[in-house]
């Protein structure tokens, strides 16, 4: 029988999402914890439906605020 529980998103995987979530609000600090955990939240949601949220999509529109986890600032402004 195959196993149905959805794999939980890799470190790497939610550090890659929170960081496009800070380049999207336009690279704004100060709400690093907040993007980690939309990226957390948005990539356990796609790991169990298979497609991003409406609620994930409209959010990811109206950007303007947010910034990239202190855990992934170092390293990757140099990009």
């Amino acid at each position: 029988m195959a196993d149905m529980r959805a794999k939980s998103p890799s470190r790497e995987e939610i550090e890659r999402r929170a960081y496009e979530i800070y380049v999207a609000r336009g690279r704004q600090s100060g709400r690093d914890t907040e993007d980690w955990f939309a990226a957390e939240n948005e990539l356990a949601q796609l790991a169990v439906t298979g497609s991003r949220t409406s609620n994930t999509q409209s959010r990811e529109s109206n950007t303007n605020s947010m910034s990239k986890p202190k855990s992934i600032a170092a390293g990757r402004d140099r990009i």
